[in-house]
């Protein structure tokens, strides 16, 4: 056969398979309604089975100063600066409830039995009360709670928008869905806490990824925009994916040998720019152990030889990730295939225009939050706490990081730690905005032991991992059937929707200032990484390397099987 017959025969071939591939999202676009029908399936089991935090009618610590805002008079919606960041989700379930009670007037129409059973046990227990009367924080709350029901639904719409835009295949799909929703995140934490903003920034974070990834770049701008007023990370992370968007980067090519040797110098030291990386990470949490004082509250102190371990497992994982970066980027020759697009004239006025709108953008939501701000409030958190904060108890016990992630983000963590390299290689061919994110994440975590703040973030590492399964390993029936079944499990299991996280004088014994370390209030902070106890950590830290290495396991034999 000839060259130009065989050329000719691979090429139609290549058609055959792109046509198929773009074919196949239509013939399955029913996901695109069952995912978010799933979750509204869950949300109405959880209103009707789950449990609602038991402090302050479920505004609970840091909830109820949103409580506060959205009953207040209109004159007084202020806040200090820090929660002025975080006050979009109270501006629409304030809208929502004005809304709904000029149409309805009679509270037990407007609430019913679930209002009831949550903050009052049932509607016989409130009638038993010497003057039963609706407390106003009850209320707020619960419209709290269906407005993250729906929050919820929009979530799961998103990441079924989002598998269809990448064309992810069945498995990758069903993979992301399970990573978004199968974990304490959002399957516990969201309806039992509802008044935090974290659900919304999740939301976001979806919404930027899903403009992103369908290459939809003006949804992006309003994720930016709600960001400023949820999420302190939010307007970076679309920032990012907006000035950077999803780009074809130009293949390999082939360098000259002055350009080789230059690029294999710059490589060829990366272990030693990783390790001086995780030193200067090690000498900063050394320095706010040693001459920052400033804790998060109620938490563990760390000990001197606990401190010293904890600050060397730090650098390895910091030593691990970042030359794991560098092992790829030269293996890859993305340097190279940044520069050769960037050399092109044409991407420099869209990269100006985008810079202009996001400055807008950052201009309108600076204007917006001002309206909000009462300057003479006191801000319960700033940067330099957070900061020691967090420094200070990442190294408390060894690898806390990884643990308390995937105590609270579940399966996928364990997947995208076993994953990391073939992850760098597949998201490099993204362009730049998504490596950009992913491996910041990865490099936040190691010093954010509270998992909970990289929420807006997760999304990206979800992604990253179902596209890395699509692309990276050959469809194997048994092989993904097994994968799912198994993340779907360790997903449930580990949301901890089975265990109560109430009990009775929770209210009185958190008002009298009892410890967060003692159990039963330990079995909410157990899966809040700066708040989980040693005994915690000893019984949780087994469990996430058995997963992994589970997973791992899982993925070996899909691999040999294919």
């Amino acid at each position: 056969m000839s060259k130009k017959h065989s050329s000719s025969n691979s090429t139609a071939n290549s058609t055959s398979k792109t046509k198929q591939r773009n074919a196949e999202p239509r013939k399955v676009a029913w996901y695109l309604l069952l995912m978010p029908l799933l979750v509204l399936v869950y949300g109405l089991a959880y209103f009707h089975k789950g449990e609602v935090l038991a402090l302050n009618y479920g505004g609970g610590w840091d909830g109820t100063s949103y409580v506060y805002l959205a009953a207040a008079p209109p004159n007084e919606v202020k806040t200090d600066a820090y929660r002025s960041q975080r006050i979009l989700p109270t501006l629409v379930v304030r809208a929502g409830a004005e809304i709904v009670q000029r149409y309805v007037s009679d509270p037990n129409v407007l609430f019913g039995d679930l209002f009831y059973r949550w903050f009052y046990g049932s509607k016989a227990e409130y009638d038993k009360k010497p003057n039963p009367s609706l407390a106003v924080e009850a209320i707020v709350v619960y419209f709290f709670m269906w407005y993250s029901l729906g929050v919820l639904v929009l979530c799961g719409l998103l990441w079924a928008g989002i598998a269809f835009a990448a064309q992810l295949s069945f498995a990758a799909r069903w993979l992301g869905f399970i990573g978004i929703m199968g974990n304490f995140a959002v399957m516990k934490m969201t309806l039992f806490y509802p008044t935090l903003t974290d659900l919304t920034a999740l939301f976001l974070g979806l919404l930027a990824l899903f403009g992103y990834v369908a290459k939809y770049q003006w949804i992006v701008l309003p994720a930016a925009l709600g960001g400023l007023l949820t999420w302190p990370t939010a307007f970076p992370l679309a920032a990012i994916l907006f000035l950077f968007p999803l780009t074809t980067l130009p293949g390999a090519q082939s360098s000259t040998a002055k350009e080789y040797r230059k690029e294999e110098a710059f490589f060829t030291q990366s272990r030693v720019i990783a390790i001086v990386v995780a030193v200067l990470v090690g000498m900063l949490t050394a320095y706010f152990l040693l001459f920052q004082k400033l804790r998060f509250p109620g938490v563990e102190e760390s000990q001197g030889f606990i401190a010293i371990v904890g600050i060397i497992f730090q650098m390895v994982y910091v030593v691990f990730s970042v030359e794991g970066l560098f092992r790829v980027m030269q293996e890859e020759q993305i340097v190279s295939r940044i520069q050769v697009y960037y050399r092109q004239s044409s991407v420099y006025l869209p990269i100006v225009i985008r810079v202009c709108m996001l400055v807008a953008i950052w201009g309108l939501g600076w204007y917006l939050r001002q309206g909000y701000i009462n300057n003479a409030a006191p801000v319960p958190l700033n940067t330099e706490i957070f900061l020691a904060g967090s420094f200070s108890v990442s190294v408390s016990k060894p690898l806390l990081n990884i643990v308390a992630t995937c105590a609270y983000f579940g399966p996928i963590i364990a997947l995208f730690l076993v994953l990391y390299i073939p992850i760098l290689r597949t998201i490099g061919k993204f362009g730049l905005g998504l490596p950009i994110l992913v491996v910041g994440t990865v490099f936040l975590a190691s010093i954010m032991t509270e998992s909970r703040q990289l929420i807006n973030l997760f999304p990206c590492l979800v992604f990253a991992v179902a596209v890395t399964i699509d692309r990276t390993f050959k469809r194997s029936t048994v092989g993904m059937t097994l994968l799912l079944t198994t993340t779907g499990v360790i997903g449930i299991l580990g949301s901890k929707i089975w265990l109560p996280l109430n009990f009775p004088g929770l209210q009185e014994f958190v008002m009298k200032g009892g410890s967060y370390t003692e159990f039963p209030m330990q079995r909410y902070f157990m899966s809040h990484g700066p708040w989980m106890t040693w005994e915690s950590y000893w019984w949780q830290a087994p469990i996430v390397t058995a997963v992994v290495l589970l997973l791992a396991f899982v993925l070996r034999y899909i691999r040999k099987s294919s």
